[in-house]
């Protein structure tokens, strides 16, 4: 528990100093300082054994930074965190389970017109627990399955940004492509998010 708590405090640090950054640069050029905050439901990919592809829900939350560059141009920086607890198929008595909790900083651009189309880049990192799981008729008194790693990771993003109903509020179907060290399964993912501007 202690060291979850450790990891998430390094993580959130990392968060708000890489906002702070933003903001210093963007007050140092003179640019209006916009932000957005929201969340997400993605779906990945991910190849598994015997060349099957399932996918995975994962909850997003995300806070987006925006500086205008030049007329309708953005710079967006931003950072996502989530956590993905569903387990591919496998029998009841005996299985390996996976819960992933990530944390990923981004930065791309934007053209904020009737349509927002967005393309971004990233970098992340995966805290995995594994464990291996059995119901009776089967006991596991140890195994050298469970065990906890970190994980880093690339992406690559698409979007197209919808206004609704007001222009603060933005929902943008997305794709991501993402590539983890030592996880070869991790392929696409779809999803669709919803953001809110709350300050500019």
């Amino acid at each position: 528990m202690i060291a979850r708590a450790l990891q998430l405090l390094k993580a959130t640090t990392a968060i708000a100093v890489y906002f702070i950054f933003s903001a210093q640069i963007a007050c140092a050029n003179g640019n209006t300082f916009e932000m957005a905050a929201g969340g997400a439901a993605a779906w990945s990919e991910r190849q598994q054994y015997a060349s099957r592809t399932q996918s995975f829900f994962a909850p997003e939350a995300l806070l987006y930074a925006y500086i205008p560059i030049w007329e309708n141009l953005y710079a967006r920086s931003g950072t996502r965190i989530s956590y993905q607890w569903e387990q591919p198929d496998m029998p009841s008595s005996v299985r390996v389970e996976e819960r992933d909790f990530s944390a990923q900083a981004e930065a791309g651009f934007v053209w904020n017109s009737a349509v927002i189309p967005s393309l971004s880049v990233g970098v992340g990192r995966i805290w995995r627990n594994t464990t291996l799981k059995t119901d009776s008729p089967i006991v596991a008194v140890a195994s050298g399955i469970s065990e906890k790693t970190q994980l880093n990771f690339w992406i690559a993003q698409f979007g197209l940004g919808l206004p609704i109903l007001i222009p603060s509020l933005v929902v943008e179907p997305f794709w991501r492509y993402q590539s983890a060290s030592k996880d070869w399964r991790l392929r696409s993912v779809f999803g669709i998010e919803a953001t809110i501007s709350f300050l500019h």
